[in-house]
């Protein structure tokens, strides 16, 4: 009897029975690792479309700038996690099409996921692989097929293959990732083990009991502004839910609140720099370089850069300004300390008229900063110094200040006026920070929630309507549960006046005369 072999006299089927010949869900043998397949248009380190791209020799693709730091910090390929250093990276050029997909650029072939793509160490030029293969490989021509640079068979690198991408391109197998996570287990094994021999060897200063002789010692619960209250009852636990930490905010917290709303904007700051020559239209890159321009905007407000010389012009180079010492040692930022260096992949010294942070040495940025005024680019200066703005329409003017007489030490006897800021981007991003974070709010908020957790501790009784208290409830006599007060005789009502007439006795019938 049965289906399938089942021959046994059951009323039901079991659950190996249903999972093994009648189609259902079967126990899981075990799933690997979650991975992410990276394309070869991502950065391997960030995980994030690439604006500045450059390549190595085992063909994974990286960020420029994340790549520079990451080896100046660990020296060590973030992949792999073999030592490298920054003459094994390569630049990449990509080509892209109108509609801003990466093609090839001799086939116009759209280069997804799934082509096979290939780059040329020497120009850096990336290919389909189709391309070389048939126009170099095959037909022996050891040339670049658009900048005609002669390479090597060797220098053909792979940056993409569809089959070998589980091996290659495994994010779950980097050396970064696996890395981090290993000495964030190592970190919290250790953190586990110190909390450990702390509560086994040394006592807390809070060591005392939450109750002593039934009465609360200690709160129960505390809130994050340090406003201790116990809980509702001796049998609850219950206490207000807080949704939002509400520390009181730093400085430099509430800063990059407001960074952060600038850049989500993407707005930016135009001003007006008047000097003894000219007036100055800027724009600052706000959105790309927060920080930078917040100082700049700052210090401009409060007139700091008013009556600054321009301490050393050389010309077809640059014309620095900003210190009000005017001996090139002076000045300081908003802050009153140095801010770090901002640098941002589009940001470059490639034009005339570029506004740049000077500075000492990394992360010593001050008030000080220059003006380029060399006709082309100077790019010995990108990633040195922070650019952050550009002049706009008012090289006439830059020209005089190039053109100016100097002294033996490059000063000149020009003079900023006044800087002028026309719009800021970063006064309604602090009139919505400071908002967030108003104080009065804040209390009103503390005081509600106070008023929750007062009546939340009531002790109520166990019936919904109290009755009111007797009179004699205090008195020792007998009845003294009974209300003393007599209860007042019932008043009678007026009888109202009747227009009817009476009524007649009604008759008794018997039969009595029958």
């Amino acid at each position: 009897m049965g289906k399938r072999g089942r021959n046994k006299d059951r009323l039901y089927i079991k659950t190996s029975e249903y999972s093994d010949g009648m189609g259902g869900m079967k126990e899981k043998q075990g799933e690997g690792p979650r991975y992410v397949l990276l394309p070869f248009t991502y950065c391997c380190l960030t995980f994030l479309p690439m604006e500045d791209p450059v390549f190595t020799q085992d063909g994974r693709c990286y960020e420029k700038e994340a790549l520079v730091k990451y080896l100046q910090k660990n020296k060590k390929n973030p992949a792999t996690g073999e030592p490298m250093g920054l003459d094994d990276v390569y630049k990449m050029k990509i080509t892209k099409s109108d509609k801003n997909e990466t093609i090839c650029p001799v086939t116009s072939k759209v280069l997804t996921e799934h082509s096979r793509v290939v780059a040329i160490r020497t120009t850096g030029r990336v290919y389909s692989h189709d391309a070389v293969n048939e126009m170099n490989v095959k037909a022996k021509n050891w040339c670049d097929l658009v900048e005609g640079t002669p390479f090597k068979k060797s220098d053909i690198i792979t940056i993409q293959d569809p089959s070998k991408m589980i091996e290659d391109r495994n994010t779950a197998t980097f050396h970064h990732v696996t890395s981090t996570t290993d000495s964030k287990k190592k970190t919290k094994k250790t953190v586990k083990k110190a909390s450990k021999d702390t509560d086994d060897s040394t006592p807390t200063e809070d060591s005392t009991p939450a109750f002593v002789d039934g009465i609360f010692t200690k709160p129960l619960t505390s809130h994050p502004d340090g406003v201790k209250f116990a809980s509702a009852g001796l049998t609850c636990s219950a206490a207000v839910p807080y949704s939002k930490d509400e520390k009181k905010s730093s400085k430099k917290d509430i800063d990059n609140e407001i960074f952060n709303c600038v850049k989500e904007a993407g707005a930016e700051t135009l001003a007006r720099i008047q000097t003894t020559v000219g007036d100055i239209d800027v724009k600052l890159h706000s959105s790309l370089v927060p920080r930078t321009c917040y100082n700049f905007v700052k210090l401009a407000e409060q007139g700091y850069y008013s009556n600054v010389t321009f301490h050393r012009v050389i010309k077809d180079f640059m014309a620095q300004t900003g210190d009000p010492t005017a001996t090139g040692c002076g000045g300081s930022s908003y802050w009153g300390k140095p801010f770090p260096d901002e640098f941002h992949p589009t940001l470059k010294h490639n034009r005339k008229g570029t506004l740049s942070m000077a500075n000492s040495g990394p992360d010593s940025n001050g008030s000080q900063f220059f003006i380029t005024t060399a006709p082309g680019a100077v790019a010995h200066l990108d990633r040195k110094h922070s650019v952050f703005g550009q002049v706009m329409g008012s090289l006439a003017v830059l020209d005089r200040i190039n053109t100016a007489p100097t002294d033996a030490d490059d000063k000149s006897d020009i003079k900023i006026l006044s800087v002028d800021v026309y719009r800021n981007p970063f006064t309604s991003a602090e009139a919505r920070v400071h908002d967030s974070h108003d104080g009065s709010k804040q209390a009103a908020l503390r005081e509600l929630e106070s008023k929750e957790r007062k009546a939340a501790s009531e002790v109520r009784p166990w019936f919904s309507a109290p009755q009111p208290t007797l009179a004699n409830s205090e008195s020792n006599e007998v009845g003294k549960y009974m209300d003393s007060k007599e209860a007042p005789a019932p008043q009678q009502e007026p009888a109202e006046a009747s227009f009817m007439p009476p009524k007649k006795k009604a008759k008794k019938w018997d039969f009595s005369g029958w």
